[in-house]
């Protein structure tokens, strides 16, 4: 859907996945037979970033020393809430779990929302990593591609990095990543709230 020459909003919703896009971006996910992400387009730098999807789990459940994806999940039900907000329910029996995945757009970002469950009848413990997003390259090189961590006003470098502070030294421990194509003039941030 287009208004302006700008691309509105919204998800289309198909038998196998759906997509979610607005003037930024577009994601694709399948949901048959699995829940994945299989392409994220940025518009700015006219391309999939999402150069090795299998990288990308989406979060990552660890329970009794598994550990799980999203896409070891039995997708249950895919539903549009509104134009711009798909909930995606799973389920984990082997474990115990069921998890709502949504993931909505406004005109600028994307949003992930994850709540997992207890479904089992016995109190259980398990840790979760949300969101987990890899396989990303901007640039025609992966070694061209810079990431930002912020401290003192941001810390970017294509080369790695070992940070050393105190907590609460005046440091700014966002949990964000962003991953930016100098060659490109683009690229794509990950912030967790």
């Amino acid at each position: 859907v287009r208004d302006n020459g700008l691309t509105l909003q919204q998800h289309l919703l198909s038998a196998n996945g759906f997509t979610i896009q607005n003037a930024t971006q577009i994601a694709k996910f399948e949901t048959k037979p699995k829940l994945r992400l299989v392409s994220l387009r940025n518009e700015y730098l006219q391309k999939n970033v999402l150069v090795h999807p299998e990288a990308t789990h989406l979060f990552l459940t660890e329970i009794d020393d598994k550990r799980f994806g999203a896409e070891d999940w039995k997708v249950q039900s895919v539903k549009a809430i509104s134009p711009t907000k798909v909930l995606v329910q799973l389920a984990l029996p082997q474990a115990g779990l069921s998890a709502i995945f949504m993931v909505g757009v406004d005109a600028q970002k994307m949003n992930f929302g994850l709540k997992v469950t207890n479904t089992s009848q016995k109190t259980l413990s398990w840790k979760t990593a949300f969101p987990q997003i890899g396989g990303l390259q901007l640039s025609k090189s992966a070694d061209d591609d810079s990431y930002l961590f912020p401290l003192w006003g941001g810390v970017i470098a294509s080369q790695n990095v070992s940070l050393k502070t105190n907590y609460g030294d005046e440091t700014a421990w966002w949990q964000m990543v962003d991953l930016f194509s100098p060659e490109g003039g683009a690229g794509v941030m990950l912030r967790n709230l």
